[in-house]
């Protein structure tokens, strides 16, 4: 079996990595986080896409004020695993994760070298570990999947486009991740 085809070890050392930061209660919260996990929370427990946590605030019912797409993932993760804060919490990790996954995957296929690999769960959690519960690890995420799987040799047509819409809905998750 060639080389290239294997899963790495780092990838098994970044699932471990993330563990241990979710274990401790990573990521801690952030200001605006009631902002983007209010509707989702709203949602799990069968409420509408609203955020009742900031009603005063602002003088709309419906939340309309972010993009919906994180909202509706985040909603459906929360049903799924429960409405607690290891469940919010293990979302985002689970975000860094394919975020590390999807660049250790695109330096296999470029054949850069090894120890480059053990940097990048480094990489993420400097990039996104210290802005709490926000919808930029979803939009990474898909952004990264999508440009993976374009990177990383897939070629038919119904993979190509479930790679551009992960960019898409990326995009969509989080407005300054369009570019």
């Amino acid at each position: 079996m060639p080389a290239s085809s294997k899963i790495p070890i780092s990838l098994f050392g970044c699932l471990i990595f993330f563990f241990i930061l979710w274990l401790l209660d990573y990521p801690k919260p952030y200001v605006d986080d009631l902002s983007y996990i209010g509707a989702a929370l709203n949602m799990a427990n069968g409420g509408d896409f609203s955020n009742p946590l900031l009603a005063r605030q602002f003088s709309e019912h419906f939340a309309f004020y972010y993009t919906p797409i994180h909202s509706y993932v985040l909603a459906g993760w929360l049903k799924i695993f429960g409405i607690s804060t290891g469940s919010l919490t293990g979302f985002q990790m689970v975000m860094y994760f394919l975020c590390a996954a999807s660049a250790i995957f695109m330096l296999r296929r470029h054949r850069s070298p090894v120890w480059l690999e053990w940097l990048i769960p480094l990489a993420v959690t400097d990039a996104f570990l210290t802005h709490g519960l926000r919808p930029e690890p979803l939009a990474a995420a898909f952004v990264m999947v999508g440009f993976a799987l374009i990177e990383c040799g897939v070629r038919n047509k119904i993979m190509m486009f479930l790679a551009f819409l992960f960019m898409f809905l990326g995009g969509a998750a989080a407005p300054r991740m369009i570019l």
